[in-house]
């Protein structure tokens, strides 16, 4: 369980995966889906890019 939490305003730019989802969603209005254990193929690039720089190799 969360212990906190907080909402904060980021910039389209910044937040790249959202924006991709969100797209995704409003682009198929038929498209329905939930992802387990693996995320679309539109935003995988960015996640991995982002875990690469919040958590660089040692």
């Amino acid at each position: 369980m969360l212990e906190s939490w907080s909402v904060v305003q980021v910039k389209r730019d910044r937040n790249s995966v959202a924006h991709e989802l969100a797209y995704l969603a409003r682009c198929n209005n038929v498209y329905s889906a939930v992802w387990l254990s693996c995320a679309p193929a539109c935003v995988v690039v960015d996640l991995v890019f982002k875990i690469v720089i919040l958590y660089p190799p040692s």
